[in-house]
């Protein structure tokens, strides 16, 4: 009995050194991040098809740790699987791709830049970033996520320095000339008490600036970010199911900032050419509806590390038709699952 009790003893002193040091461990780091290597970068445009139709996939909250756990290979895959079986002009990662503070000894923010990077580089595929809430929380700030991103040649990453990091565009183009711009905004993060922060005015004169100019130019807007608007509620309850999406939401109440609107002083509903606005972050809602000539997309959790309301994982294809004249000919969307 005396043996076994000192075996036992041994054996929790032991677990109890290999958890101080786990707990300890302080993971790896992201280098620091250069804005100047962001601002006014120049993109490639995204060219649409003889048919005036270019196809995007849009993917949300993927949190992923490390890029080697389990459940971050299984996300991995899942996209990997789309790529491979589907022609996608763009993907879209609209945030909270990298998980934000996380004890777990399986983190490691630069690998799973990296895992997600070279993913896209061995398929040749291009890609577009907005960063979320949980992106820069821990062991790199958004910044230092987009500065990484910026080497690899099929990540489409820049910045506007209008507040936040990550307002930028992407033009596509027909016949040699622009026609649609895809907006990227950063919706920002949260506060010192943990509150959701508003888009900022510079970006919303950013925005509007760019509308303003699309508009005069009769070029149609949409707009990718992570976290939605407070009038997705009411687009929700007052809207229309758009395309062939299959709805799903418990929709009671929108998780942002209680001011967290595009144009304060015209109730959201932005300038006349911005026809979709899409946003993920809150992984159970998954809704197209049609509201004022709007379509306010929501997309699910893609990431199996993320509650998603026991959705399948995957997101949504956004065919957009440069020849269309309204919201209804100017897009479909369908869900995609893994």
């Amino acid at each position: 009995m005396k043996k076994l009790n000192k075996l036992m003893t041994i054996l929790l002193l032991v677990l109890s050194l290999v958890f101080i040091l786990t707990a300890c461990t302080t993971p790896p780091v992201l280098p620091k991040g250069d804005i100047n290597v962001l601002i006014n970068k120049s993109l490639p445009d995204i060219e649409a098809n003889e048919n005036g139709k270019v196809d995007i996939l849009m993917l949300t909250d993927l949190h992923i740790l490390s890029g080697n756990t389990t459940k971050d290979k299984k996300t991995i895959a899942g996209v990997t699987k789309l790529i491979d079986n589907n022609n996608f002009d763009l993907v879209v990662l609209t945030g909270d791709v990298f998980e934000g503070y996380n004890k777990k000894s399986s983190f490691d923010k630069p690998n799973a830049v990296k895992v997600i990077a070279e993913m896209f580089e061995d398929k040749n595929q291009y890609w577009a970033f907005t960063s979320g809430n949980n992106d820069g929380e821990y062991c790199g700030s958004t910044l230092d996520i987009m500065t990484a991103l910026s080497s690899y040649p099929h990540a489409l990453v820049a910045d506007s320095n209008v507040g936040g990091v990550g307002n930028y565009t992407i033009d596509i183009i027909h016949n040699k000339n622009i026609a649609h711009t895809l907006i990227f905004m950063d919706s920002r993060m949260r506060d010192e008490n943990n509150d959701f922060i508003s888009i900022s005015k510079e970006q919303r004169e950013w925005y509007s600036n760019i509308a303003t100019n699309a508009s005069q130019n009769n070029i149609f807007t949409s707009l990718f970010m992570h976290i939605p608007f407070i009038e997705f509620l009411e687009a929700y309850k007052n809207g229309s199911n758009f395309s062939d999406y299959n709805c799903h939401s418990t929709a009671k109440t929108i998780n942002t900032a209680k001011d967290n609107s595009l144009l304060l002083n015209e109730n959201i509903i932005p300038l006349a050419n911005t026809k979709l606005i899409a946003t993920g972050h809150t992984h159970g809602e998954d809704y197209a509806k049609l509201y004022k000539d709007i379509c306010f997309l929501q997309v699910r959790a893609a990431g199996y590390n993320a509650w998603n309301d026991n959705l399948p994982n995957g997101g949504a294809v956004i065919t957009i038709d440069i020849n269309g004249k309204d919201t209804s000919s100017l897009y479909s969307i369908k869900n995609i699952n893994f």
